[in-house]
């Protein structure tokens, strides 16, 4: 089962109204046990959400640089996080061009 919940770029100024939204029990979304969405730092870490470290190398191209891998647990961490979040960001990307109607808002009702 795949629930999505994604906002257009300008009609929110933090990831947690979208969060308010999305995954309260009234909305019908709920983390099942044992697992967990990922996040940016848009977003709290609160039971079921993954936010990457703050303060610690987060951006792929980070480690492209030649500086060597991860030199610590947090900056593994994140490299895996960041890892994992372009998988999904490239998968969604090839959504959006295969179904137009996922680039912009939709106009029809969706239940």
């Amino acid at each position: 089962q795949i629930h999505i919940c994604f906002e257009w770029l300008g009609r929110e100024r933090s990831g947690w109204a979208c969060l308010a939204r999305c995954c309260t029990p009234t909305a019908g979304v709920k983390v099942p046990t044992g697992n967990y969405y990922l996040c940016d730092n848009g977003y709290g870490n609160v039971e079921g959400f993954l936010t990457p470290y703050k303060g610690v190398r987060y951006h792929l191209k980070e480690w492209d640089r030649g500086t060597g891998g991860p030199q610590s647990s947090r900056e593994l961490f994140n490299l895996r996080h960041a890892s994992a979040r372009n998988v999904i960001e490239r998968t969604f990307g090839l959504l959006k061009t295969r179904w137009g109607i996922l680039r912009s808002p939709s106009y029809y009702p969706i239940r």
